[in-house]
């Protein structure tokens, strides 16, 4: 259970606190059920070309473009507006038949030359439990996930190395990373989405990420 705690400050008053991809989503102009205060996700891109997910990060912010779709309602987070890539987005039900179930997956969009990411920061030092699954979204190509852990300054470590998934087999085609890591305060985890290379550069997969600070 995530609480509105949670959302502030990281914590909980029980147990182990939990941070959630699905559940902790947020935005100040939210019109589903979800969360209007920020948290410790984050949402932005990155340039794919440099070929680093770290490289070039770059948050969305309440200014850029935010919009419904009718197929599910998520609320789009773009990069530029106007455009509807990259994105990530929290849907109340499947954009389309053979699209990951909502929940607890988000909908993660990354550009034709561009990365979508989903962003952690670790509220203070300690060890991690991750457990994240990168689902097949059921159309054409293949898209590049991936997990790296860095800071504001210094060199970054892969997480869940880069893997390609196959989208046209939604029911069996996920990558899936699950493992303790320790972690700096303010350290990062990036969960990114990239063009496959295929030709196929746009559509999104989803994204389950649950993180959880152990005893």
């Amino acid at each position: 259970m995530v609480l509105s705690t949670l959302m502030a400050t990281g914590t909980l008053s029980f147990g182990s606190p939990s941070w959630s991809t699905y559940l902790d989503f947020w935005s100040k102009a939210a019109t589903f059920p979800g969360s209007t205060t920020p948290n410790t996700w984050s949402y932005g891109s990155a340039a794919s070309s440099e070929k680093d997910p770290t490289a070039s990060f770059t948050a969305f912010t309440e200014n850029n473009l935010e919009i419904e779709i009718p197929t599910g309602g998520p609320l789009y987070k773009h990069a530029n507006p106007g455009v509807a890539e990259p994105c990530v987005a929290r849907a109340n039900a499947a954009w389309y038949a053979e699209a990951p179930p909502m929940p607890p997956y988000l909908f993660v969009h990354p550009g034709e030359n561009s990365y979508a990411i989903v962003r952690w920061k670790a509220p203070k030092a300690g060890t991690y439990k991750v457990k994240t699954t990168f689902l097949a979204s059921g159309e054409t190509g293949l898209k590049e996930v991936g997990i790296v852990r860095y800071k504001e300054s210094g060199g970054k470590e892969e997480v869940m190395k880069s893997a390609l998934i196959n989208r046209q087999t939604p029911k069996t085609e996920q990558a899936k990373f699950e493992g303790s890591l320790k972690l700096a305060e303010g350290e990062f985890l990036a969960f990114y989405v990239g063009n496959g290379g295929d030709g196929h550069g746009s559509d999104a997969v989803g994204l389950d990420a649950v993180i959880t600070a152990e005893k």
